[in-house]
C-alpha cells in the first residue's frame, strides 16, 4: 500500500513539472512572436503637386520572414503613380492601397528592405501600418 502511494506521489509530481514547464515554454515564446516589422516613411518633392514617397521596413521579429508588405489609404483624387523598382507590386482598392515584394525572398531578422514611390497628390500616406505596426514618419 505505501509502495502504490509513493508510486502515485512520484506520477504527481512528475506530471505537476513537466505542466509547469510547459506553461512556463509558452510564456517564454510568447513575447517573441509580439514583435513586428516596422516602417519608416520619407518623402522627395518630385512636382507641384507630386512627390516620391521614400520607405525602409525593417524586419524587427527576430526570426527570418517570407516577403515584407506595407499598407496605406490616400485621400480621394491621390494615388500611387508609379515604380522605382520592379520588386515592388502594388495593388489597389479604391483609396486603399498595398505594397509588397514581387519576388519570394526571406529577409533575416535586422535586415532592412529599402523603396520608393511616386504619389500624384501631396497628403502623406494614412493609416500606413506594416504587418500591423503603425509607419513612423520622418519629416
Amino acid at each position: 500500500m505505501q509502495n502504490n502511494a509513493k508510486r502515485w506521489r512520484l506520477r504527481l509530481v512528475t506530471l505537476v513539472t513537466l505542466m509547469a514547464g510547459l506553461v512556463g515554454g509558452v510564456t517564454l515564446v510568447a513575447p517573441g512572436a509580439a514583435s513586428a516589422d516596422t516602417a519608416t516613411l520619407g518623402r522627395q518633392p518630385l512636382g507641384p503637386a507630386s512627390y516620391i514617397l521614400q520607405f525602409a521596413i525593417t524586419n524587427d521579429t527576430g526570426a527570418s520572414e517570407n516577403g515584407w508588405r506595407m499598407e496605406f489609404d490616400l485621400p480621394p483624387g491621390e494615388y500611387v503613380q508609379g515604380l522605382f523598382a520592379f520588386s515592388i507590386r502594388v495593388t489597389r482598392t479604391g483609396q486603399h492601397f498595398v505594397l509588397e515584394n514581387a519576388y519570394p525572398g526571406v529577409y533575416g531578422p535586422g535586415t532592412s528592405v529599402n523603396g520608393s514611390i511616386a504619389i500624384i497628390g501631396l497628403s502623406w500616406p494614412l493609416n500606413c501600418v506594416t504587418r500591423g505596426t503603425p509607419c513612423t514618419i520622418s519629416a
